[in-house]
């Protein structure tokens, strides 16, 4: 690798991209797809209730596309009591609980989920009311409560994902299953938990991660030049030269390896960048996407219909964006038009069944 100010603070951290099958057209005004086709849709924006606390990500359900777990440090959306994950069914746009071991009257905040193997991952920190422990990484059958803890870090996982048939986690943990002192920021799992690179380090807080040209890439908090990289050996910094300040989401699409988040130039040089940013296989340097620049701080990006997405929040404001790459022109459009006026900044959007789920200012909305 996706609402703050006001009633909360949204937390990004890590988890999925998982591409819709119907794409979402531009609202409000006539635009062109990639394909060069012309249109004119209009969309709706509705509320889908308050939320209780804060959204870390919004996850598509790999089982069924038409539904998405959403995930965070949260009591309640629109009045229904949960537990900091629900389920969202886009078709009849309701939540439902998701019941696991996690109690709300306790400390809990679920980071990241990945669904491997037939079996759901959760990471982050929760109070086990079984175990009457805090746990880091769990895991559960999705139709049955109880987590199993074969993965023990000594800290928060913040972020997974699946590769070439394991589970890879990173996160805040400097020892896992009773192993603690410098171990590899970056662990994987099939049967058994392994470390990845021949490098032993401790101490640095990684929140999003990607796989890209046989290479990790690691975006942490606590890093000068916020990434780390390796392709199985040692851990090496500033991996395509780096950024001047952090990275909040980071992921793959069509081939091509981006970075968002409040990054204005490069670490070593004085590159000018944007706030999202694409990795230049040929100079292996970070370059700005657009030809034009984003309004402001960049927090979550998505891909639908071969088109990149960015929200954010405005720098002359505590405004929000959401905006569009127009393919054909290269410039950064956007996406909600005059007629709306998001007054505090998404921070999480998702594609899903043809629709946009955004998390903006203690409120999810749909743009259909």
């Amino acid at each position: 690798m996706i609402a703050v100010i006001c009633m909360v603070v949204i937390v990004l951290s890590g988890c999925k991209k998982t591409l819709p099958d119907t794409p979402l057209p531009v609202s409000g005004q006539t635009a062109n797809n990639s394909s060069g086709n012309s249109f004119a849709l209009k969309y709706i924006r509705t509320s889908l209730g308050a939320v209780k606390g804060t959204i870390s990500d919004i996850v598509i359900d790999s089982a069924d596309k038409k539904n998405a777990f959403i995930i965070g440090n949260f009591s309640s959306i629109n009045g229904e009591q949960l537990n900091g994950i629900c389920r969202f069914n886009s078709v009849t746009n309701t939540f439902s609980s998701y019941q696991t071991n996690i109690n709300y009257n306790y400390s809990y905040n679920i980071r990241t989920l990945a669904q491997y193997n037939g079996m759901h991952y959760l990471g982050g920190n929760w109070y086990d009311v079984n175990l009457g422990t805090t746990r880091y990484c769990g895991s559960k059958s999705p139709n049955y409560p109880a987590l199993v803890y074969n993965i023990q870090p000594n800290a928060s996982v913040n972020t997974m994902k699946i590769h070439a048939g394991a589970l890879y986690l990173s996160g805040n943990f400097t020892g896992v299953n009773g192993i603690s002192g410098n171990i590899s920021p970056l662990l994987y799992f099939n049967s058994n938990i392994q470390y990845y690179g021949s490098q032993t380090v401790a101490g640095y807080i990684v929140t999003k991660m990607a796989y890209y040209n046989s290479t990790w890439i690691l975006a942490t908090s606590n890093v000068y030049g916020n990434l780390l990289s390796s392709t199985g050996s040692i851990w090496s910094l500033n991996y395509g030269g780096g950024f001047n300040y952090q990275i909040n989401d980071m992921d793959v699409f069509a081939n091509k390896l981006y970075a968002a988040g409040n990054m204005t130039f490069g670490y070593n040089n004085n590159t000018p960048l944007n706030y999202v940013n694409y990795l230049n296989q040929n100079t292996n340097l970070w370059e700005k996407v657009g030809a034009n620049n984003l309004p402001g701080p960049c927090f979550d990006i998505e891909y639908n219909n071969n088109t990149l997405y960015a929200c954010g929040k405005v720098n002359t404001n505590q405004n929000g964006y959401i905006y569009y790459l127009d393919n054909t022109t290269n410039q950064w459009k956007s996406f909600i038009g005059s007629n709306i006026s998001l007054d505090y900044y998404p921070a999480k959007m998702a594609f899903l069944n043809g629709k946009l789920l955004v998390a903006e200012a203690g409120s999810l909305y749909l743009y259909e």
